[in-house]
């Protein structure tokens, strides 16, 4: 096997492509022309491959290490920066030409590297992966058998990309499987079919199938289909036929488009049981005159997994990269129905998935609405996160029963923006009412000013936007009873992300005593995750002025704190996370001794398995 150095044509294979390996400072761009004989492909099986800056597009700026099918830069087949030593790419070509760019360096700070063996392999012209149409007819998909000898041949990646019929989603359906088994640690690493729900391999993976289990019928979410077929070096078996066709959506229409008026969508197949190994992906799409979403489970009774490991219900935002599982991003699974939540409205994306498991579960039933200005929030906490329109809106803050409860309400202001910032003075922008009408006293008289802390002196709060251009907002509010600004009850069993702050934050009046307690509850199987973005409260005694956090389980309190922070300890951009769905935050001060701005908290409550659910996903 040659090491072939830069900038060179490589006819002759296996070859091994390599970056300097050299301790003295450098910066290389290299290109290799790859060329194998007609009729066979190149499979590029990286050994390393690691840079020392990445950004999001692997653009030029930064170094990055690119594989194209032809000698040009077309038909791109991968784009590669960052660390991939946990997940090394194996690339086989649809040609018998290709070509390497890579611009690598060890002047970034740390180790950079990157080494590939290019082998001869089998390509789409022996049947070993393509780009497919599906149309009205069946195809037949099977392992390749080139040698003729009944089994399929070793050291292969086949990759087929399928497209099927407009308005319909492809089926996939085993007639033969007979594939090594499993490896000493019950994975299927030796041989195996890896089956993905859109274009490419970093779409939803919806399983990995080995052995001589035939797989269920599996249906995807739309009409294209990733299929991965990888063979090694021994053990080769008879391999599989599958046939592929266009089905009609189990799911009903794709496209949602909500108005004012409750809408339903549901699991296929309800009330009576959801299929196994099905797939459904609904877009939600929102007028322009709306400000909020509306989610509500009529019915949520799907089998039972730890951490929605098997069937689940994915709510995400239409433009995200799910490798990242951003803010908005909810799963549900089980029984547990969480309550009606809200969120902003723009274009969002549901996905229902089930595994292969066949069940008596009825699925869930979910109804949406938008939800224009002028409107009135009544439960004990919330998440706003709102588009602002044009004109005159306003929103109310009235809890149930307030007045009898003797409550107040904390409003938290972590973003607001307009997109005129013109507008954020005087009788524009957000004013707040300390009560129910305009005729209240003003809390906040035209601000555009992001972290803020404003508290009710009784049960209701009016808020109010002015705009001639819009704009959105992100504000978290609570009710309690402890005392202005202090303490409350927060829900995050519809929601992944959260605000509190101290009171009258970022003024901490020092002629109060405070005695504060939040209860944080997020939904069954997720933690809470606690970031203090700020921590200044001043340097008195810690015997009479600290914050505690306590982890609590489901079912009882912590009787002793897992930290306890002094006003002299730094605090600020630490992140605590337990693995608990409980949490309480007990702040206590003295007057004449506490001082400074206060605190200030982010709360995320996460699934415990998140890094799992991101990998399905990509």
């Amino acid at each position: 096997m040659i090491l072939v150095h830069c900038d060179r044509n490589i006819t002759t294979f296996p070859a091994i492509v390599a970056s300097p390996t050299v301790t003295f400072p450098y910066t290389d761009y290299c290109i290799w022309f790859l060329t194998a004989p007609a009729n066979r492909s190149l499979q590029i099986k990286f050994e390393a491959l690691k840079t020392t800056r990445a950004s999001i597009d692997c653009s030029y700026y930064y170094e990055s290490v690119l594989v194209y099918d032809s000698h040009g830069s077309e038909n791109l087949l991968g784009k590669f920066c960052g660390d991939h030593s946990e997940n090394l790419p194996v690339i086989t070509t649809h040609n018998s030409t290709a070509s390497i760019d890579a611009l690598i360096s060890n002047q970034g700070g740390g180790s950079a590297e990157f080494k590939a063996i290019i082998s001869l392999t089998f390509g789409p012209a022996q049947g070993c992966g393509g780009q497919l149409d599906v149309g009205a007819t069946p195809i037949q998909l099977r392992s390749p058998d080139v040698s003729g000898n009944g089994a399929y041949d070793p050291d292969l990646q086949c990759d087929w990309i399928l497209t099927g019929l407009p308005s319909k989603q492809l089926k996939i359906q085993f007639s033969i499987f007979d594939l090594e088994g499993r490896n000493a640690a019950g994975l299927c690493d030796n041989d195996y079919v890896e089956i993905h729900d859109g274009l490419d391999g970093h779409s939803l993976v919806i399983g990995r199938y080995c052995g001589q289990l035939l797989p269920t019928p599996i249906v995807g979410s739309s009409n294209w289909l990733f299929i991965r077929f990888v063979s090694n070096s021994a053990n080769q078996m008879p391999g599989f036929v599958a046939s592929v066709s266009n089905v009609d959506s189990p799911c009903g229409p794709s496209a949602i488009n909500v108005t004012s008026t409750w809408q339903t969508i549901s699991s296929p197949s309800y009330p009576a049981p959801y299929p196994p190994n099905t797939r459904c992906l609904w877009t939600i799409e929102v007028p322009p005159s709306a400000s909020e979403l509306q989610f509500e489970f009529q019915d949520l009774n799907l089998e039972p997994s730890p951490n929605c490991s098997k069937d689940f219900v994915l709510f995400h935002g239409a433009w995200e990269d799910l490798d990242h599982f951003a803010d908005d991003v909810l799963v549900f699974c089980g029984q547990s129905r969480p309550p009606l939540w809200r969120h902003y409205a723009h274009p969002f994306k549901i996905t229902f998935v089930s595994d292969g498991n066949a069940n008596q579960y009825p699925g869930f039933r979910l109804s949406i609405r938008a939800e224009g200005c002028n409107r009135t929030y009544s439960e004990d906490s919330g998440s706003l996160k709102l588009a602002i329109q044009q004109g005159v809106c306003i929103y109310r803050i009235s809890p149930s029963n307030g007045q009898a409860r003797n409550v107040t309400v904390s409003l938290y202001i972590t973003n607001l923006v307009f997109d005129d910032e013109n507008e954020c003075h005087n009788d524009k922008g957000l004013l707040v009412y300390d009560g129910s009408t305009e005729a209240s006293p003003r809390l906040l008289n035209g601000s555009c000013d992001s972290s803020r802390t404003l508290h009710s002196t009784g049960p209701n709060l009016l808020l109010k936007f002015v705009s001639t251009s819009g704009g959105w907002m992100w504000m978290d509010y609570v009710v309690t009873d402890q005392g202005r600004g202090c303490g409350g009850n927060m829900s995050l069993l519809s929601t992944v992300s959260a605000n509190f702050h101290s009171p009258f934050y970022p003024n901490l009046p020092n002629a109060t005593s405070y005695d504060c307690t939040w209860n944080l509850q997020g939904r069954a199987g997720s933690s809470i995750q606690i970031r203090f973005e700020d921590f200044d409260v001043g340097d008195g005694p810690c015997t009479r002025n600290f914050l505690e956090v306590y982890f609590d389980s489901p079912t009882s309190r912590a009787a002793t704190p897992f930290t306890r922070y002094c006003p002299t300890d730094v605090v600020s951009d630490t992140v605590l996370d337990r693995g608990t769905s409980n949490v309480r935050v007990h702040f206590v001060g003295r007057a004449g001794e506490i001082q400074g701005r206060g605190f200030k908290v982010q709360i995320y409550s996460h699934r415990i398995d998140q890094e799992r659910l991101a990998r399905r996903f990509g």
